[in-house]
């Protein structure tokens, strides 16, 4: 079997259906790939509103469980996943018609690690009338073909795509036997856990491929994970810091400075939401207690700047804070 598709759901009635149905219109035979559905202990009309696609269609494996958050899902449907390559696909999202078999023939082909493809953020009230124009990469000849698809190590690919505000492991496919290889897990129970996640992946990865290739259109609501920011929020963005911290310490040379700029910048990330939300501004003194309880010998190096900021938080940190909130930008 080519491919797992994973999406687990939490009270999802008013999207599953939508996504769920995008899967079956990929161009994919249903004998190629799976679908698991985790319910995590949905309370709504979730699983009613797809009761008849499980029924139709005989690769849907529907997985009953208690609450126990994203990254506990996620975990519980690689471990039962059967395909050559996993894809998570978040339940208030969908894929784009006739746009992943690209990404899946590529992984069929070239067989790395990891395969990229590009994805739309979709306003919430636009989300179910949008449509895009998807190249179909069936009709394209070899070398047109050969002029989207790019291959990458890990840390170049690392170094070219890794952003912490948009650290999507929706937007990937993944082999699930380089995932079982190096135990690669999400971290149950945290906030922002595909920056850890994504972070192994691509520091352990010895082969990436990106493919130009528009294929998965992300909602974007009020209220979301990602668009609301609070103390819980802000302290386990400095739990991923501890742990990036501690992945350097046991990295060989090669991979220190990768992971020391992925350390900064989602340092640097952190700072941004702790010193531009009015909510958060009060907080400056947890904000520092905390990560300097995780990380206590917290240091950058890797610039002037980095050095500078290093410097201010190491000894001033209430001025430096005071700094980014209201002179520097």
């Amino acid at each position: 079997m080519k491919l797992s598709v994973i999406i687990p759901f939490y009270n999802s009635e008013a999207y599953l259906r939508n996504c769920l149905e995008s899967v079956f219109l990929q161009q994919l035979d249903e004998k190629d790939f799976e679908v698991l559905l985790i319910n995590d202990g949905s309370t709504d009309k979730s699983v009613t509103c797809v009761a008849d696609l499980i029924d139709t269609h005989a690769n849907v494996c529907l997985i009953e469980q208690d609450n126990q958050g994203l990254s506990v899902s996620r975990n519980v449907g690689v471990d039962r996943a059967k395909g050559e390559y996993i894809l998570y696909l978040d339940s208030d999202d969908r894929l784009l018609p006739n746009a992943l078999h690209l990404l899946v023939q590529q992984a069929d082909m070239l067989k790395p690690d990891m395969v990229i493809g590009n994805y739309v953020k979709v306003d919430d009230a636009e989300f179910d009338s949008f449509t895009a124009e998807v190249t179909d990469g069936a009709t394209r000849d070899s070398a047109q073909a050969d002029s989207i698809v790019k291959q990458w190590s890990g840390e170049e690919a690392f170094a070219h795509f890794f952003n912490p505000r948009e650290c999507y492991v929706w937007r990937m496919l993944f082999k699930r036997s380089f995932l079982d290889k190096h135990s690669i897990r999400f971290v149950p129970h945290l906030y922002f856990e595909d920056i850890i996640y994504t972070v192994k992946c691509y520091l352990k990865c010895e082969t990436c491929v990106t493919v130009n290739q528009l294929f998965y259109a992300y909602r974007t609501r009020q209220g979301s994970i990602c668009s609301t920011m609070n103390m819980r929020k802000v302290y386990d963005i400095n739990t991923s810091i501890k742990h990036l911290w501690q992945m350097r310490e046991e990295a060989p040379v090669e991979r220190l400075l990768p992971l020391q700029e992925a350390i900064f910048v989602t340092f640097s990330v952190n700072v941004w939401y702790m010193t531009h939300d009015k909510s958060l501004i009060p907080h400056t003194s947890d904000f520092i207690r905390d990560i300097r309880a995780k990380v206590p010998r917290l240091e950058f190096h890797n610039s002037k700047m980095q050095r500078l900021v290093s410097f201010l938080f190491r000894y001033f940190p209430q001025l430096f804070l005071y700094l980014k909130t209201h002179i520097i930008p």
